[in-house]
């Protein structure tokens, strides 16, 4: 009975518990109930035997509980950044693998429908070697919060120092344009209440939209949005040649 009572635990956890003890509880009140009734003595080793095993059940589901718990948080360190709160490298590295499943699956009846938006903030190298890097992270964070409120989307991952990646579904060119509009806005927000000294934040971005039967995997789509992310960059420097990135 011990063991069937864990087998129920271990399977329906919770539910498992509370049927394993009301079994158990059933059967110590019965063998109770025969002692006092009818004098079968034999039967006081069985209330202990499923008192005991309701005790260890007890003990099981609580282990249970705090291994699962530990499991949780270990999944949130591997796959969370610690600076930010988002989804780090890996979390975005097992994102990848599930678009490019649905990619694969794709048809022309039923395509999968997502874009791909880059963000990387511009002269954070040079920002950490005047400033350093704790101004930096702040910066970095600033970024982060400022793509959590505009974006309205669970999938932001930093996949780099400076560099973000963000998974927009069901988005036109339109919206992806306005949520663009608003990241640039609140930057803005934000530098007009920046010290003297301190440089404004600013950040390069790009997208791209999955097509079907051009893109074969996730990199297709990421290639054209980093080449988008990059030709921004490009006009940024032009008009700001102090914050170019030295090496």
């Amino acid at each position: 009975q011990l063991l069937s009572s864990l087998y129920m635990v271990m399977l329906a956890k919770k539910r498992g518990l509370v049927a394993s003890i009301l079994l158990n509880l059933a059967a110590a009140l019965l063998a109770f109930f025969l002692v006092i009734s009818r004098n079968h003595y034999l039967l006081i080793p069985c209330i202990g035997i499923n008192l005991v095993a309701m005790l260890i059940c007890f003990l099981v589901y609580y282990q249970m509980q705090v291994i699962n718990g530990n499991v949780a948080k270990l999944h949130d360190l591997a796959y969370t950044d610690m600076l930010t709160g988002i989804g780090n490298r890996n979390a975005y590295i097992d994102m990848t693998k599930r678009l490019d499943a649905e990619i694969s699956a794709s048809t022309a009846e039923n395509p999968t429908d997502f874009s791909v938006a880059i963000f990387d903030i511009n002269g954070l190298k040079q920002i950490n070697d005047s400033l350093g890097h704790e101004y930096g992270d702040f910066v970095i964070t600033s970024v982060s919060e400022i793509l959590k409120e505009s974006v309205h989307s669970k999938k932001i991952y930093r996949i780099g120092g400076d560099e973000f990646v963000v998974i927009l579904e069901h988005s036109t060119d339109n919206d992806i344009s306005k949520i663009f509009r608003d990241i640039e806005q609140k930057i803005e927000q934000k530098n007009s209440c920046r010290k003297e000294k301190e440089p404004e934040i600013a950040v390069s971005k790009g997208f791209s939209t999955y097509q079907f039967g051009k893109d074969a995997d996730l990199k297709d789509i990421f290639r054209r949005a980093d080449n988008a992310m990059y030709a921004d960059k490009a006009d940024y420097y032009s008009h700001h040649a102090d914050r170019r990135r030295k090496n």
